[in-house]
């Protein structure tokens, strides 16, 4: 089944109710697809870039390494070249499977940040969890998931202009934030009470990096979905939360080295990266205040009300339960990673996997699988 979902007259097409009705209660296996009218171009097959002195000068310049700029990289480093040196950025992608996953995830990351940062500094207790989930806390989640499209959805921060009324599918996502709000305020009353320490909580530090400008510091970090401390049989714990919307794979990694693998990239070794990036981080400034365990989780909310689930990162087949005995090893391979990038004798090459091109935003650019 088809439709179109162009814009006319300021209209834009969306499903019918009957295509609605058969996902929402049909219960059968529906795959999604999107097709687009794109027009061919004759472009010269991408093998490499070179990096000049001022690429790399502008680089040193700015300063800061995001997590997502690094696994830019490892994912392909002539897309990474694309996005931060020539500035041609893909946020404003047509591809409407990607822009609904996208608004999907940062309106339940806006939903969940609503019902916690007013907590920042406090202990979250069972009563306050089982009073949102109660018919009467119930009415205020959907003021809160409201909110959260208002501002994530039709950017409207002012609460007098009124929220555009929302079509088929917006409504079918509007309740499914809501139930992933729901699962993972009961997932939280599991481990009621805990400290809620900050919601979107920003992090950052400076590491010195060789560079063909000598030493320089550059600036890592990013901001935490959530970060709150749990205490179990006497031990304080911090936990360095990333909440994940989109498809559960089962993670885990062999070692710290095959987080920074490109091969692995597919295993969402990115996912690893930020978490235990934002971890050390965290652990390093705790050592000067505190002796607190500090560990990373994912947080897939689709899969909270399983009762084997758990948020925690395998390496070697061991959850990360302390950051600090992997702190040393991980930060010293991002700064091999830093100094890779900023390296101009290691040109920017196309990734070896080619089925990573097929959603590429620079693929009529690129045009790597004509070589292929």
């Amino acid at each position: 089944m088809t439709y179109n979902s162009s814009t006319e007259n300021g209209r834009q097409g969306e499903m019918s109710r009957f295509m609605l009705q058969l996902m929402a209660e049909s219960g059968m296996p529906i795959r999604r697809g999107v097709m687009v009218a794109a027009q061919e171009t004759d472009a010269t097959p991408l093998t490499r870039v070179d990096k000049t002195p001022e690429m790399v000068h502008a680089l040193i310049e700015k300063g800061t390494m995001s997590p997502s700029a690094m696994g830019r990289y490892l994912r392909c480093p002539v897309s990474f070249y694309y996005t931060y040196i020539r500035g041609i950025r893909d946020d404003d992608t047509t591809d409407e499977e990607e822009m609904n996953s996208q608004a999907f995830g940062n309106i339940f990351h806006k939903a969940a940040e609503l019902v916690y940062a007013p907590l920042s500094g406090k202990l979250v207790t069972q009563q306050y969890l089982n009073g949102l989930l109660k018919e009467k806390g119930h009415i205020s989640l959907q003021r809160i998931v409201d909110r959260a499209f208002r501002e994530e959805l039709f950017k409207l921060k002012d609460d007098k202009r009124r929220m555009p009324r929302l079509g088929g599918l917006q409504v079918i996502n509007r309740e499914m934030v809501l139930k992933f709000l729901k699962d993972l305020l009961a997932y939280d009353l599991k481990c009621a009470p805990f400290k809620m320490v900050s919601a979107e909580h920003w992090c950052e530090e400076d590491i010195e990096v060789s560079t063909i400008e000598g030493l320089r510091r550059m600036k890592v970090g990013g901001i935490i979905d959530r970060l709150d401390e749990i205490t179990e049989n006497g031990q304080r714990t911090q936990r360095v939360i990333d909440y994940k919307t989109g498809r559960y794979s089962r993670l885990s990694m062999p070692s710290v080295e095959d987080i920074f693998d490109p091969k692995n990239v597919a295993k969402h070794s990115a996912y690893y990266l930020q978490a235990i990036l934002y971890s050390c981080i965290i652990s390093k400034k705790n050592d000067a205040t505190d002796s607190l365990r500090v560990l990373p989780a994912l947080l897939y909310v689709n899969q909270l009300f399983r009762d084997d689930y758990s948020p925690l990162l395998p390496i070697d087949r061991n959850a990360v339960t302390d950051i600090a005995p992997i702190r040393s090893e991980f930060m010293d391979r991002i700064r091999q990673l830093i100094e890779e990038i900023l390296n101009p004798e290691v040109p920017f090459t196309p990734t070896e996997d080619t089925k990573r091109c097929t959603n590429c935003p620079y693929f009529t650019l690129c045009k790597l699988n004509e070589n292929k």
